[in-house]
């Protein structure tokens, strides 16, 4: 075995795409540097003019220590297989070279069959971008440094059998580390109780550190074990943030952010998430894009949020891939493009995130940037929501709902937005509000449907908030309300909802439960028209038809009456047909009046197949057919019961 006297020699096989993370690495090893025990050399040392195969070799040759820095990449270049690595390991296998594998990103190490046997670094062979387990890729690299330097020790003080076919660390003598550095490998296990009984015992020993802070921490945060205390946590949170984790400061932000022991304060999260995004902790990198996205006590910057989720990503996040995958799906500060989306979205769903998971069954049920497929659809959400996410178990409701790419079942409908419900997804509440009002797959039940709909409307959703005011102002109902009505549907426009809108401007134009007032219909149903909605179109172009508000106008109403008609809506579609059967505003036309009649009467409208009856039972437009005329006042009578 070679053993230098000072400085030693230390040489780096790398891949060229992981140089940015050997940049990182060279940090860790300053303090060894400054005191003259190694002297580090890779390819980036090799001047202009010189032969770089040459000097490679002469510093292969000259080494030892070899730190070999694996990755996908690593394993994936030709040139440190056949050269680098091959000289590196016959050195080593000579006893002239101490090989020592250091694990940057996942990949498949243990395959190969001259590394496998290799004791690597970082502990517990956890790659160096593991964010579940290290604070950041600063706590892993002074990690790996400080095996690199007891790996030095050990050549220095002449004791080879610790570092050529044993553990790079040499033994840990002190049994408070040993206890504590298992009890972490508990923890992250998941099995919290004998982490925690360890924890607690040494708790207020030197040699608990952030890294064992900071994990005593979440389980007070999250109840791992003990009970929730977030006061607890955050006591603890702090001091391993005071020695430098990143972790725990992601952590304390979440606490500021979501008010949990502490009063809510988003700029202390803030301040929080760009400490711990400064010890390079990838959430908070990824909790600081979120509120720029959001524009939560920052200005809303989607660049920025990008740039904070890219850095996040590249460290691992799959979050931050998922939120990538968003601004380019919704097209947020970068142009809409599907194809991108989906390529984080992969990304973060080959990690396992399920929300992910669930965005690229929403690309295949839609159609976006892929051919619509609603097996695949179900096949992402079935994976989604194995991992318990809510928003695929709705959407696997959806697809149960309305048959698409299975047969429509809506009991298997309602199991899966039940499962959703109990998550607390707000719009699968409102799905089961629907089906026990519509009565699909159970017994229709207005108390039900009405006590589902008031679960999602406590959790701010605008359009439950809606259907409770369509319930109280249905006459039909028990518990028949128009002020409560009004005060629903006041709540839901307050949330931009146009349905609510459409809704006041009913109750205005009917006067139900409020004096009736026609410009304030009018208002409401202006406004909820300027979003789309058909009905109000629909009732707009009535007022002018009826000259209620306003100046009768039979022309305007004829334009709104066809607007709404072309987004489908049957009442729109029965009115022109009464436009053209008395001649308002149009040429008296008894066959244009059959068309429309006709139109909304295959959508179900009443009215349109009555009105139809009428032109059959008198010849009006057609051959006078009293059989006709019958047909369609029992197909009208039939869905009026």
């Amino acid at each position: 075995m070679h053993v230098s006297i000072s400085p030693l020699n230390l040489f780096i096989i790398y891949a060229r795409e992981d140089t940015d993370a050997l940049e990182e690495f060279k940090k860790s090893l300053t303090p060894l540097v400054r005191r003259g025990e190694v002297v580090i050399w890779y390819d980036g040392e090799i001047v202009p003019g010189q032969e770089w195969e040459k000097a490679i070799e002469k510093n292969l040759q000259t080494a030892d220590i070899i730190i070999l820095f694996l990755s996908n990449n690593f394993f994936n270049s030709q040139y440190i297989e056949k050269k680098e690595l091959r000289e590196a390991l016959i050195r080593h296998e000579q006893g002239k070279v101490v090989v020592a594998p250091v694990i940057v990103r996942h990949c498949l190490w243990q395959e190969h069959p001259q590394i496998e046997h290799l004791q690597v670094l970082p502990d517990n062979a956890v790659p160096v971008f593991s964010k579940k387990y290290w604070d950041g890729i600063d706590e892993a690299f002074t990690n790996v440094a400080a095996g690199i330097a007891k790996v030095v020790r050990a050549l220095r003080n002449q004791q080879p059998e610790n570092i050529v076919s044993g553990s790079l660390n040499t033994p840990v003598n002190n049994p408070v580390e040993s206890e504590l550095i298992r009890a972490a490998e508990q923890y992250d296990a998941g099995n919290y109780e004998a982490a925690f009984l360890v924890f607690d015992q040494y708790k207020n020993n030197p040699l608990f550190s952030a890294e064992y802070q900071r994990r005593l921490g979440s389980m007070y945060d999250l109840g791992q074990f003990v009970d929730i205390d977030n006061k607890v946590a955050k006591e603890w949170y702090e001091v391993a943030a005071e020695n430098g984790s990143g972790w725990a400061m992601n952590n304390l932000g979440l606490l500021y952010e979501e008010g949990k022991g502490v009063p809510q304060d988003h700029n202390l999260a803030r301040v929080w998430y760009e400490q711990g995004a400064k010890k390079e902790d990838p959430r908070a990198m990824n909790n600081l894009g979120i509120l720029y996205e959001s524009g939560i006590v920052v200005i809303q910057d989607y660049a920025i949020a990008r740039a904070w989720y890219e850095k996040a990503a590249e460290l691992g996040e799959d979050e931050a891939m998922h939120n990538l995958g968003n601004l380019y799906y919704y097209g947020r500060g970068v142009n809409q493009d599907f194809q991108k989306a989906k390529s984080y979205f992969g990304q973060s769903a080959d990690k396992g995130n399920p929300g992910a998971m669930s965005q690229i069954g929403w690309l295949y049920q839609n159609g976006h940037g892929v051919d619509q497929d609603y097996n695949k659809a179900k096949i992402w959400y079935e994976k989604a929501a194995e991992k318990g996410n809510d928003t695929a178990m709705n959407n696997l409701g959806w697809l149960f709902q309305e048959g698409k790419g299975v047969a429509q079942d809506f009991k298997k409908a309602k199991e899966w937005y039940e499962n959703a419900a109990a998550k607390g997804n707000d719009v699968a509440m409102v799905w089961l509000g629907g089906f026990y009002e519509k009565g699909l797959g159970v017994s229709r039940n207005i108390r039900i449907a009405k006590e589902w709909y008031e679960k999602a409307a406590a959790k701010g959703n605008a359009g439950a908030m809606t259907d409770l005011g369509d319930l109280f102002s249905d006459p039909k109902n028990y518990f028949k309300d128009y002020k409560k009505a009004k005060e629903w549907y006041e709540k839901a426009v307050a949330n931009g909802h146009e349905d609510a809108m459409y809704g006041l401007g009913k109750l205005y134009h009917d006067g139900k439960g409020i004096r009736q007032d026609y410009k304030k219909a009018k208002e409401w149903y202006e406004k909820a028209a300027e979003l789309g909605h058909a009905g109000a179109i629909t009732n707009l172009g009535f007022l002018y038809d009826l000259g209620e508000g306003v100046v009768q106008d039979f022309s305007k109403a004829k334009t709104l009456y066809e607007k709404a008609a072309s987004l489908g809506n049957s009442w729109a579609m029965n009115n022109l047909g009464v436009l053209y059967r008395r001649g308002q505003g149009v040429a008296l036309d008894y066959q244009k009046a059959r068309v429309w009649y006709e139109k909304s009467a295959n959508l179900g409208n009443v009215q349109a197949m009555k009105n139809l009856a009428t032109l059959y039972e008198h010849g009006l437009g057609v051959s006078r057919s009293a059989q006709k005329a019958q047909a369609w006042r029992e197909q009208a009578e039939a869905l009026e019961e």
